[in-house]
């Protein structure tokens, strides 16, 4: 995504949301079957959604883009055919969520940062993990502001 369509997807999300875009972060949310359900997101693997995690003045969102959207063709290509339909889950939402920090690894160039959160909901607990490539602490600080504004 070059600068000029990634200022178009911050304006125009933003015009949607009712809410300023400060940052995105590619992830892969992977969660059991359940949290998927709880969350209205329908995976694109067994327990695995590509999207991006973005992060507003005062809310967060998990984002599924279309798949005729070029940030997902990249993803995509090595996946099933089927069409994705573009999938939206604001945090803001859920009360009681708890984010965990990435976890310190001693040989941390390998594999990606992962991101734990848990929340309570009809007296189940239903977690899940968001895994980024870097910077995992950073976008964990910047989604915690968000989700408490």
């Amino acid at each position: 995504m070059d600068q000029a369509q990634r200022q178009q997807f911050f304006t125009s999300f933003s015009e949607r949301v009712n809410d300023i875009v400060v940052e995105t972060k590619m992830a892969e949310l992977v969660a059991p079957a359940r949290t998927f359900s709880e969350m209205n997101l329908f995976p694109q693997a067994k327990q695995s959604l590509w999207g991006l995690i973005v992060v507003c003045s005062r809310s967060l969102y998990f984002y599924v883009p279309s798949t005729e959207q070029a940030l997902m063709s990249m993803i995509s290509a090595g996946s099933s055919s089927k069409n994705v339909e573009e999938q939206i889950f604001c945090f803001n939402n859920i009360d009681g969520l708890q984010f965990k920090a990435p976890k310190k690894r001693l040989l941390k160039f390998f594999g990606p940062e992962k991101i734990e959160f848990t929340f309570i909901k009809d007296g189940h607990e239903i977690d899940g993990v968001f895994c980024v490539d870097k910077n995992g602490q950073q976008l964990l600080d910047s989604m915690l502001k968000a989700y408490r504004a």
